[in-house]
């Protein structure tokens, strides 16, 4: 029996390399350690440890010959199983055991002469492949070593197919790869190249590799789901794509890492997730990465093509894609659509000061990415068409959560979506974005139908010469859903400083606004909202203190505008016409329900438009026609604190329809529709954005206490007396517990 477990399970080797040791020894100890590594490689197997000494070992060793060949195909081989660990101290310190990577620096070179220069000068003899990975386990360990000077620039056997249906296929031209490319393997994976490999590298540095094609630093194929921790890759440089890293069909995990200063000459200059490659990328960085020198392609840090990795707690910064798109990410589909569409989750990164022509930190083209908890700070698309945080060119992107601060871009300074984009953007706060010379400071969206919920739009600018519009928010033939957001201090230099509006088409119904809140927005026309061939749903919406140096302080419809407003309150809007709200040029019919329209100057709504405006049920300081309108003081509560809900007593309370049923309508507060405001048992809808309920139930008379009027207002009920406001517990009878309930709540109302 012991000795059949003792052949299944041999005893473990440890080997150890010192390029200072003597030659001639079995490696077994380290004062009889290897001089080459190759040496070491050729006897380990699965089980074994390799340790090597700070110092410079070539992987063209021959063993047998025990000289060095120069052959550029010699390349490290890992053993499957095996663990081989860098930054020892080796055979001339007191203790060769002592290990500090940092300190004793173990440098795997593909420099066979030893003759190169800065720039990858004289490397044309150097090795294609410095490490091979292919067909390892788990359990294989490459640790605290740097891996440099690999130069993939062969054309010779063997080749696989690049791109389309036939990736990863053998070739011997590209006649045989439909839609893609015959591409030797040594014009790619200078520093490692794996095939089914799965091995875990800790603390390596891969550096200064050189690849004619894709992934000089590494590339990885065939489910190679390397698992990558505390890692530096730097200054590596692909001419197609993968600077430091290409992978296609293989999900490497990638932990703690450092990306710097690598280059893809065409698509990304870091990373390359192509088929499938679904890594998973965790606090890992990405600085100074460089994509797109000659042409419009793009990926300044990563690439997904039709792959969906998971990115959290990443850094991108000051990334660029010089000519093309995405400073940072690029979202895309690869050359088999059938692979389907990018849809990555990137959560808690941040992106700044990231560069590209069009996406200065992402552009999604037909991607469904799920973006959350990010932030996107200075980043800048002004050299090509917008988008200076992110681009949407079609897709479904999901952004929640994040903080979009003083990026910049033609067109859409913090995010662009085009191409019937239909992005959902959730609980974010854009501050200080900027649209140069076009449209949409914060959102832009053109043929794009958004959903834009619960953010938040803080001093951004659309400016330049002409027609610039949309400070906060500009959308052209896009009839996009926005809901409970807040625009404050947007401006644009033409119209719509904090939301500008053109649906196109006398059919176009126009966006659905609900439940926000335009104030102090700034424009030439229609500061707060501007209208123009689009006819909005617009409801429980306060617009104030929005200022226009010429028509429509809070709101200007123009040309063929028909937008139906409800519940609405426009109060201290200013502009030389049209304070409140401006109608002009309109062949449609503005509708106005249930508004306020008070304390704008110097006209509460001006109506210049071939059909007039439909105004019903409205508060109009100076009175407006029709019989349902009032001219009453509305009796805001601060409005020179810019507190525009209703004081008790407003004659806006239960002032509307009484026909008008709200359902499950809630207000600009989220409060219910038709509170009985006024105490006289009938619920019936406010004016204004704001429904008024008493502040507590037992106040009687509704004057915001409870006190010596309301119980005599109760005794003055006192018995049978159903939907009496003195019925405190709704039992059809004013009594003890009535009473009983007055006494409790005593004092003025919280």
């Amino acid at each position: 029996m012991l000795l059949v477990v003792s052949t299944a399970c041999p005893a473990q080797t440890v080997w150890y390399v010192d390029d200072d040791a003597t030659a001639g020894r079995d490696g077994t100890s380290w004062p009889t350690a290897f001089t080459e590594l190759q040496s070491a490689l050729a006897l380990a197997t699965a089980g074994d440890e390799i340790r090597v000494a700070g110092g410079l070992y070539r992987p063209d060793f021959d063993p047998d010959a025990a000289v060095h060949t120069g052959d550029r195909h010699a390349t490290f081989v890992l053993t499957s199983g095996a663990r081989l660990y860098g930054g020892y101290a080796g055979v001339n310190a007191f203790d060769p055991d002592a290990r500090d990577v940092a300190v004793h620096v173990t440098i795997l070179t593909g420099d066979l002469a030893g003759d190169d220069g800065p720039a990858f000068a004289g490397n044309a003899d150097n090795s294609y492949h410095v490490v091979t990975a292919s067909d390892t386990d788990e359990t294989t360990v490459l640790d605290g070593v740097t891996i440099t000077a690999g130069n993939a620039d062969g054309d010779g056997p063997p080749a696989l197919c690049f791109g389309g249906p036939n990736t990863g296929l053998p070739c011997t031209d590209t006649s045989q790869c439909d839609a893609g490319d015959c591409i030797s393997l040594d014009s790619t994976g200078a520093g490692v190249i794996a095939f089914n490999g799965r091995a875990a590298l800790h603390a390596c540095t891969i550096t200064a590799n050189f690849a004619a094609f894709q992934g000089a630093g590494m590339m990885l194929k065939a489910g190679s789901d390397l698992t990558m921790t505390d890692c530096t890759f730097t200054d590596n440089r692909a001419l197609d794509n993968g600077g430091a890293i290409y992978a296609g069909g293989s999900s490497p995990t990638i932990n703690g890492c450092s990306f710097a200063g690598n280059s893809g000459a065409r698509y990304a200059g870091a990373l390359c997730l192509r088929d499938l490659s679904n890594a998973t990328i965790v606090n890992t960085s990405f600085v100074g990465n460089t994509a797109a020198e000659q042409e419009t392609t793009g990926g300044g840090a990563i690439v997904n093509a039709s792959s969906s990795p998971t990115l959290n707690g990443c850094v991108f910064e000051a990334n660029v894609s010089f000519l093309g798109r995405a400073g940072a990410i690029y979202n895309k589909f690869g050359f088999d659509e059938n692979l389907g569409p990018s849809a990555p989750l990137i959560e808690d990164c941040t992106f700044t000061d990231n560069v590209a022509a069009t996406g200065g930190a992402v552009f999604n083209d037909r991607a469904n990415p799920t973006i959350t908890n990010c932030t996107f700070t200075g980043n800048d698309a002004t050299a090509g068409e917008g988008g200076g945080a992110i681009w949407n060119d079609g897709g479904r992107p999901l952004i929640t959560g994040c903080g979009f601060t003083r990026n910049i871009g033609f067109n859409g300074g913090g995010v662009y979506s085009g191409n019937h984009a239909s992005p959902v953007i959730s609980d974010c706060v854009f501050t200080g974005n900027a649209a140069i010379n076009d449209n949409g400071g914060g959102v832009s969206n053109v043929e794009s139908d958004a959903l834009i919920t619960g953010s938040t739009f803080i001093d951004n600018t659309a400016t330049g010469e002409g027609f610039v519009v949309g400070g906060g928010v500009s959308n052209y033939l896009s009839n996009p859903t926005i809901t409970h957001c807040v625009f404050v201090g947007n401006s644009a230099t033409w119209g719509g400083g904090g939301l500008y509006n053109e649906s196109g088409g006398d059919d176009a119904t126009g966006p659905v606004i609900t439940h926000c809140t335009f104030t102090a927005n700034v424009a030439a026309y229609g500061a707060g909202m501007y209208n123009f061939w689009s006819s909005p749903t617009v409801a429980n919406c306060l617009l104030s203190d929005n200022l226009a140096s010429a028509w429509g302080g809070g709101m200007y419809n123009d040309f063929s505008s028909s937008p139906e407003v409800s519940h609405c309150t426009f109060a201290a809007n200013t502009a030389v016409r049209g304070g409140g709200v401006n109608n002009e040029n309109v062949i449609g019919s503005p509708a106005l329900s249930h508004c306020i329209v008070w304390g704008n100057a110097p006209e509460q709504i001006t109506d210049d438009g071939m059909t007039p405006a439909s105004v019903s049920y409205c508060s109009v300081q100076g009175g407006w026609p029709g019989g349902t309108n009032m001219d009453d003081d509305p009796s805001f509560a601060d409005p020179a604190g810019g507190e525009y809900r209703l004081r008790a007593g407003s004659a806006c309370i239960d002032a509307g329809d009484p026909a008008f049923d709200a359902h499950d309508a809630l207000d600009l507060d989220g409060n219910p529709r038709q509170a009985d405001g006024d105490g006289d048992g009938l619920s019936i809808v406010d004016l204004g954005a704001y429904e008024f309920s008493a502040p507590c139930p037992a106040d009687i008379d509704r004057d915001g206490a409870v006190n010596l009027s309301d119980l005599e207002a109760l005794i003055a009920a006192w018995g049978p007396n159903p939907g009496h406001p003195a019925d405190l517990d709704d039992d059809g009878t004013v009594g003890i517990t009535d009473f009983l309930a007055l006494i409790g709540n005593w004092g003025t109302c919280p």
